[in-house]
């Protein structure tokens, strides 16, 4: 008799473990829609580091010299902005374009057989050389004002050019270069140039000592290191 009392008892209590599991809600899962995203958090990029090569510490390397006239490339292998470029004032000024086109054969980048420096190709060049009455330009510079809300060069430079500032319209254009007088002087310039020739250019000790290590630019360490060798023979002059 007590054997059967705990076989009904053990059943019962099977029972009650059975219907203990069976009231237990299963864990849901969410739709694939529903289920929560977590983001990885977003990662900044690191700027790329400076360009700039150890041979020159103030100066940005410019592109690739050479190009032709309508290129940035052959302005920055002269030291000068390419909006110094005298093709968009001739494009508006029509009837100057023969003079122009026969005015550009002493160029060297131009004609073959020119003789003249590439660099003297300018805005400042050709409106000086091909006498444009400022009348004219000062109207392509309010034209540009009014359309685009900026000057045809920069506030002040129609005066420099009709009063003959050519150091101080080229001052507005360099690109790692300096003057000397109204010579733009470039790192290529100064690797070209003798000392007796920095000398004839106006180049002084003072001038060269404040713009070898901070404006031009060289493109290797023995061609800045070939200037300072220069440069200290014209501390002894």
């Amino acid at each position: 008799m007590k054997r059967i009392i705990t076989l009904i008892l053990a059943a019962l209590m099977i029972c009650a473990i059975f219907a203990s599991c069976a009231g237990q809600e299963a864990p849901k899962t969410l739709p694939e829609t529903e289920a929560k995203t977590i983001e990885a958090p977003a990662t900044t990029a690191t700027p790329p580091t400076s360009t700039v090569p150890p041979t020159s510490t103030g100066a940005v390397a410019p592109p690739a010299t050479g190009g032709n006239m309508g290129t940035s490339e052959f302005w920055y292998s002269r030291g000068l902005s390419p909006d110094i470029n005298p093709g968009g004032i001739i494009g508006k000024l029509k009837e100057y374009q023969e003079a122009y086109d026969e005015w550009a054969q002493q160029f060297e980048h131009v004609n073959p057989k020119g003789t003249r420096d590439s660099i003297e190709h300018n805005a400042y060049t050709a409106i000086v050389e091909l006498g444009i009455p400022r009348e004219k330009i000062e109207k392509l510079d309010q034209r540009r004002k009014e359309i685009l809300g900026e000057p045809l060069f920069f506030e002040g430079a129609i005066d420099m050019i009709y009063s003959g500032d050519k150091a101080g319209f080229y001052s507005h254009y360099l690109i790692n270069a300096f003057l000397a007088g109204e010579e733009v002087i470039t790192g290529e310039w100064l690797v070209e140039h003798s000392v007796e020739e920095y000398k004839e250019a106006g180049i002084t000790y003072e001038l060269l000592n404040e713009h070898i290590e901070t404006t031009v630019y060289f493109e290797t360490s023995d061609q800045r290191e070939s200037v300072r060798a220069k440069l200290e023979k014209l501390k002894e002059v």
